[in-house]
Parts: C-alpha cells; sequence; structure tokens
C-alpha cells in the first residue's frame, strides 16, 4: 500500500512536469522518458548496449523532433526507415544479431516510443492540457480501484499465468472506477474552466473503454517480463575470479578457473557471476553422491553448490538449473567422496 501511495505521488509529480509546460519542454520530457523505457524493453533481451538499442535511441530522438516541428506525415515513412536500418545492421554484421533481436528492438520502438507519443500529440491539441490529464487520471482511477476491487472481493483469477494476483472482479473495479474519474473529472472541469466542452457522459464512457487497452498493456508488460526471466549466472573459483576483472590465482577446482576469460565466452548474457570457495565445490560433489546417488566432479559440485545459495534466496516456487558437465571418475583417486 505505501509503495503504491508513494509511487502515485511521485508519477503525479512526473505528470506535473510533462505536460504543464507543453511544448519543447514537454517533448523533451517525455522524450527522454521514451529513451529510458527503450532501454529497460531493450535490457530484458540483453540488448541495451548493442548498435540495434543505441539506434533505436537515436531514432526515439528524432521521432520526438519530428513530432514538434510537426512533420508528422514522414512519421510512418521514419518508421519503415528505422526497420529497414535494423534490417541492414541484421544482414551486414550476420550472425551477430538473431532475427528475434530485431523484431524485438522494432517491437519496443512501436510499444514504448509510439504509444507514448500519443500523451504529447494530445497535450498539442486545443485544451490539449485537459485532455492529456485525463488520459492519466483515467488510467490512475482504474489502477487504483482495480487494486482495491481486487483486494477486497477478488476470488476469480483474470490471467493466472501472467499476473496472478489480477482478478476478474478487480478488471471489471477498474473499468467501473476509470468512468467514474473520467466522469468526475470532466464534471470539475467543465465547471471550473471556461470554455471547456467536456461532457460527463462521454468522458465516462471513453475512460471506461480506455481502461480495457491499459490493462491489456500492463499485462503485455508483465508477459514479455516472464518470457524473458531466465537468468543466467556463470560459476569460476573464489581465489580465482577473472570474470570479474581480478587476478587469477591457485584453486583446486579443476575444469573452470583457467586463468584467463575464453573466448567463447559471451559477458552479455551473463546476469550474474558467483564465486565458489574450493571446499564448497569438493564438499557439495561428495554430498551430491552419498545424497543422491550422483557421482560428478569438482567443477559440477560448484556449479550446484551456487544453484543451491541461488535457490535459498529465490525462495519457494522458483525454478534453478545447474548444468553438471563432468563426471566424478577421474577424482576417485583423490579420495574426495570418502
Amino acid at each position: 500500500m505505501k509503495d503504491r501511495i508513494v509511487g502515485g505521488f511521485f508519477v503525479f509529480l512526473m505528470t506535473l512536469v510533462m505536460l504543464l509546460p507543453g511544448g519543447m519542454i514537454s517533448a523533451i520530457v517525455l522524450g527522454v522518458i521514451s529513451i529510458r523505457g527503450m532501454y529497460e524493453f531493450c535490457r530484458v533481451y540483453k540488448l541495451e548496449r548493442s548498435i540495434l538499442a543505441y539506434i533505436s535511441y537515436i531514432a526515439t530522438a528524432i521521432f520526438y523532433i519530428m513530432l514538434y516541428y510537426n512533420q508528422a506525415q514522414f512519421l510512418f515513412p521514419f518508421v519503415l526507415l528505422f526497420l529497414m536500418i535494423l534490417l541492414s545492421f541484421y544482414v551486414f554484421t550476420f550472425p551477430k544479431f538473431k532475427d528475434k533481436d530485431i523484431a524485438a528492438v522494432f517491437f519496443g520502438f512501436m510499444y514504448v516510443t509510439v504509444l507514448l507519443s500519443y500523451v504529447f500529440r494530445v497535450r498539442s491539441l486545443r485544451m490539449g492540457i485537459f485532455l492529456a490529464f485525463f488520459i492519466l487520471i483515467s488510467s490512475w482511477g482504474n489502477d487504483v480501484f482495480a487494486y482495491f476491487v481486487g483486494s477486497a472481493i477478488g476470488k476469480h483469477k483474470f490471467s493466472p499465468k501472467v499476473s496472478p494476483k489480477k482478478s476478474v472482479e478487480g478488471f471489471f473495479g477498474g473499468i467501473a472506477g476509470a468512468a467514474l474519474v473520467g466522469y468526475l473529472y470532466a464534471l470539475i472541469v467543465s465547471r471550473f474552466v471556461s470554455g471547456s466542452e467536456l461532457n460527463a457522459i462521454y468522458c465516462a464512457v471513453i475512460a471506461a473503454l480506455g481502461a480495457i487497452p491499459s490493462v491489456i498493456g500492463d499485462l503485455a508488460a508483465s508477459a514479455i517480463k516472464r518470457n524473458n526471466e531466465i537468468k543466467v549466472v556463470a560459476v569460476e573459483p573464489y581465489n580465482s575470479q577473472v570474470l570479474i576483472g581480478n587476478k587469477a590465482g591457485a584453486h583446486k577446482i579443476q575444469g573452470i578457473g583457467a586463468g584467463f576469460i575464453p573466448k567463447n565466452y559471451k559477458q552479455e548474457y551473463v546476469d550474474k557471476v558467483v564465486a565458489v570457495k574450493d571446499e564448497d565445490a569438493i564438499k557439495t560433489a561428495a554430498d551430491f553422491a552419498s545424497k543422491e546417488g550422483m557421482l560428478i566432479g569438482i567443477s559440477s559440485g560448484a556449479a550446484v553448490y551456487a544453484a543451491i545459495e541461488i535457490a535459498k534466496k529465490l525462495g519457494k516456487g522458483k525454478k534453478v538449473l545447474a548444468i553438471a558437465p563432468d563426471g566424478g571418475e577421474k577424482y576417485i583417486s583423490m579420495g574426495i567422496y570418502e
């Protein structure tokens, strides 16, 4: 509850900064937010520092410049040009990037940059400040009412595989809440703003209808995260942490920690590096043999030990896969399984 209130207050302040000035300031603020959004989107696919991502950042800035200077007729050709540039890098750098990388960056541009740009386009209309606030406050009403209704009476899961906490009751409560907020907003604006032409009934209907894509967008964001929530962890000896930039050292975990970074090691695909002590790797290999009946090597013991430690931090309901690449036959003479 506290996080939701603080988050709502922060969004309110950001909205004031984003919409009140209008013109160039609003374009810059929304452009920066869109670039940041593209960065976070690309990071899901581990592309945030790739040339494809940098192209999308530049394209986002150009997109908002075109909007600010009322060059809307060139926006669609520009989007096509952006796609062709991505495809060109895909072809001429092949096989550095996969087709899914191109699709992800292009989809991110449409999902983040293009959709968010409509806030600026609405802001540029007559009475744009009130219309833009109407969009955001209706979305806020949908979120708040969905949360409280779902918490109070939510029993039927809306999309359990994507977002287990969302309920059918919360979904309809959010729509009703958005309609109510839209209706009240139109009454207040019409009452205190001279020359306003907001029809309360129309605003209520529009807010209710707008709540549906708001929920779909929220669920889509959750689905994207869940589809890409796999984290890759590399394991190296505690006494030879070369992967994180330290000097090589002597250790007893044979098979890894050779003192250099192999050419086939792709750092961009690794989310975290875990260092394992010799005694922990050896003990885990021995325990695995005696308790699980599987004879694994010392390096596999290091991988399993790291997986167990990560599983403890993640808690129940999470899955951790440890790859054990070597058997323990060649270590029997060392007496580690006795």
